[in-house]
Parts: C-alpha cells; structure tokens; sequence
C-alpha cells in the first residue's frame, strides 16, 4: 500500500490526526479524485507505516523532499514586505479564504511550525476565531516566554478592532504607538493593543469582516509578517484559490 490513499481506505482521517505533530503538506486523491490537503510528517509517515503497513518509497519526488524536510514550504526565504499602505492592503485583500474551519487552521498552523522550525528564534504562533475561540496554538523551540502570549494578545485585539493587518498599522503610524493611541482615544487601553507585525487579518469569500485572527511573534516584525504572508499563499495555491485570485486582482 502506498501513500496514495483515499479517505476510506484509511478507515477515516481520525487516526491521521491522533498521530500529526511537526508538519509538512501532501497532497491526496479522494475516491472522486479531487485533490486534498494532509498534513504529515516524518514521524507521521513512520506510525502510518507501523500501524496501516504504509509504505512511502513510491511516493512522488516533489511530495518526499516536502516530507523530509528538504521541501519548498520549509526553505522558501522570506521576501521582505512592502511599507506602501496601499501595497500592503492589496496584498492583504488577496489572502481569500473559501473556507477557513478547525482543520484549515490545523493544517495551516502546521504548515507555519514547519517553516519557523528553520529559524534559531523560538516563536509562537496562534490562530483564533473572531469569538476567541481557539483553534491552533503552540511554541515553536524553547525559550518562548509568556512575553510572547502578551504580544499575541495585543497584535490579536489590533486586528479584530481595526480589521488589518499590524504591519499595516504600524505603517500608517510609521510605528509610533502613541500617535496610534491619541487617533484613536485608546487612554488607558492602548496597551491593549500592538501596531507590530505579525497579526494578520482571515478573510472568507462571501463573509463579511474577518473571520479569524493568524499570530506570529518571536521573529522581526517584518518576519512575523511576511511569514503568515507566505505560508497562507502556498496553502491558498495548495487547494487552487491562491492563483485565481491573484488573477482576478
């Protein structure tokens, strides 16, 4: 049996989750041959193969380097993001969800902890519905503090109250968080909030306001950016939404 599996072959995709931690994409054929995302793992692959008899030696070259780490989503180098508000927020709009559900985020979420795991920085990342309901949350190498938790809070509350980006933001401020706290009469609650990079805004097709909150801290401000930028254009153009929205902007 190879990797090439439909969902039913697998006796469903509950023990897929029960055996997922540091992650990378594949993709899989259903029955109706439309293609899906799983995220999978070195370590994934060996309890697959011990527990189902799995076997990934016929998998595809392009699918394996992703798998053992030497893929695009893990060593792509970040670009830095543009300070033009108006380049930003055009980046920013084309980022449309079709759908955006807890195994999105899972998947999504593990596509970002693959990717900060290639840098020395220890990093957090949180994805959380616009109600705070949470949906992905972990450290990502030691050292992350509770500093960090703070930082995802107030980059959070930024971006629900003002439906942006915080690298959007922090450029409309020129990142002077007092200019930012007297515009908008924030007083005592200004610390509330972080015009810092890395709170970015999900938007869904059809869906009006943002849907969810994507957090990274732990890099510079411009990487905690730019790195959600990234990841959720290889997952958009993963499930073929990322390349026609492109095209209709």
């Amino acid at each position: 049996m190879t990797v090439g599996l439909t969902a039913r072959k697998i006796h469903g995709l509950e023990l897929w989750a029960e055996v997922l931690e540091n992650a990378l994409l594949i993709s899989y054929a259903t029955s109706a041959a439309k293609l899906m995302q799983v995220v999978l793992c070195k370590q994934t692959l060996d309890a697959l193969q011990e527990i189902l008899g799995v076997s990934i030696h016929n998998v595809p070259t392009n699918l394996h380097n992703n798998l053992t780490n030497n893929g695009r989503l893990s060593t792509l180098p970040l670009t830095n993001p543009p300070t033009d508000l108006s380049a930003i927020s055009q980046i920013d709009s084309s980022i449309l969800f079709s759908t955006f559900t807890a195994a999105d985020a899972w998947t999504l979420g593990c596509l970002l902890r693959s990717r900060l795991s290639t840098f020395a920085s220890p990093t957090v990342i949180s994805i959380t519905l616009a109600n705070n309901t949470p949906l992905f949350y972990t450290a990502v190498k030691s050292g992350v503090t509770p500093d960090n938790s703070a930082w995802v809070a107030r980059k959070s509350a930024t971006v629900l109250r003002f439906g942006a980006s915080t690298w959007y933001m922090h450029n409309k401020f020129a990142g002077d968080e007092k200019a930012f706290a007297e515009k908008y009469c924030l007083l005592d609650k200004a610390k509330e909030f972080a015009i810092h990079g890395g709170g970015f805004p999900v938007r869904v097709k059809g869906v009006e306001g943002v849907v969810a909150v994507i957090v990274v801290s732990g890099l510079k401000q411009q990487q905690d950016h730019q790195i959600i930028v990234q990841t959720c254009r290889d997952f958009l153009d993963g499930v073929g939404e990322g390349d026609e929205k492109r095209k209709e902007d």
